[in-house]
């Protein structure tokens, strides 16, 4: 099922102030997640301006009994990006959470922030457009991650040149995205 939510982010100095997160789980229990969460500006330190946090994991897969325990790629921008310094620091986080039988989503990433989503819809206005989805833009070097639902939801991360982003939209019946 598709699973669309959002990221409660902690509280304090320079904490997380939240975001959004989708999770696609097949039959066979495999699963892919995409979430982003916004990170503010530390004001008294120009090393760290206002930036976004990806995750990204693939072929993960949940148990019989919903719960899921596996690690996702976490990507942050580089602030002392240079040409011989990427522009993107990774690192591998954890993930651990939960399904309950009524369709309730709930986790948690790298003991830090924590997320909720519920199942979207089996059917809906753009159930021949669901699923999940890799590609490379057209004439770039972007190469795009999208999940999109059967009733109108779709997440999206976007990677080009060490450059990365995220969002959540509208995914309407004819198949553009708002």
């Amino acid at each position: 099922g598709y699973y669309f939510g959002s990221i409660v982010a902690p509280s304090g100095t320079a904490a997380p102030n939240g975001g959004a997160v989708g999770l696609l789980i097949r039959e066979d229990h495999s699963a892919v997640l995409l979430g982003h969460e916004r990170i503010p500006d530390v004001r008294d330190d120009t090393r760290f301006p206002e930036h976004t946090r990806i995750y990204v994991a693939r072929n993960v897969f949940f148990d019989d009994t919903g719960a899921f325990n596996f690690e996702a790629t976490s990507y942050i921008p580089n602030p002392f990006f240079s040409p011989t310094v990427p522009q993107l620091i990774t690192s591998r986080i954890s993930v651990r959470g939960s399904i309950t039988d009524s369709g309730a989503l709930s986790g948690r990433l790298n003991e830090s922030s924590t997320f909720s989503a519920s199942r979207s819809a089996d059917d809906g206005v753009t159930a021949v457009f669901a699923g999940f989805y890799a590609a490379m833009e057209a004439g770039s070097s972007y190469e795009v991650l999208a999940m999109a639902g059967p009733a109108g939801q779709i997440y999206a991360v976007r990677q080009k040149n060490g450059g990365i982003d995220a969002g959540a939209g509208t995914l309407n019946p004819n198949g553009t995205v708002s």
